[in-house]
């Protein structure tokens, strides 16, 4: 993409990476059984790179920062993402949309390895004495 004298390069889809949409039945298991794992692998990340981004970046916030600010905004972007694709009207087909959701397994290992830091807003800490 060039616009004026800036250029910006980017970088398609490694080929070993399946398509959302993709209904070839050359597909490794191993592509969409990499997500079954709910692990963020690299190889996550190479295939699907703004989930795998912004999910790196949850954890990442969520292991070395107390900040309920930083918290709250890295929450944000996924719930953001998630919502994008559950609005999303290209995504009516059932296989399709269970492919999309099976991206944001990582999702429940992150909650699960920091499950005792996140701030419970239902907790009353204050006390009546």
């Amino acid at each position: 993409m060039s616009t004026g004298s800036s250029t910006v390069q980017l970088q398609a889809p490694s080929p070993e990476c399946v398509s959302i949409t993709s209904r070839s039945t050359t597909t490794t298991i191993d592509s969409w059984g990499s997500l079954g794992s709910g692990e963020l692998t690299y190889d996550f990340r190479k295939c699907h790179y703004l989930v795998g981004l912004a999910l790196s970046d949850l954890s990442s916030v969520l292991d070395s920062s107390s900040s309920p600010v930083l918290h709250a905004r890295a929450i944000s972007v996924i719930h953001n993402l998630l919502s994008t694709h559950e609005a999303d009207s290209r995504l009516t087909d059932p296989g399709i949309r269970s492919r999309v959701a099976s991206l944001y397994l990582p999702l429940v290992t992150i909650v699960l390895d920091v499950a005792e830091q996140i701030h419970d807003p239902f907790v009353n800490t204050t006390t009546v004495t």
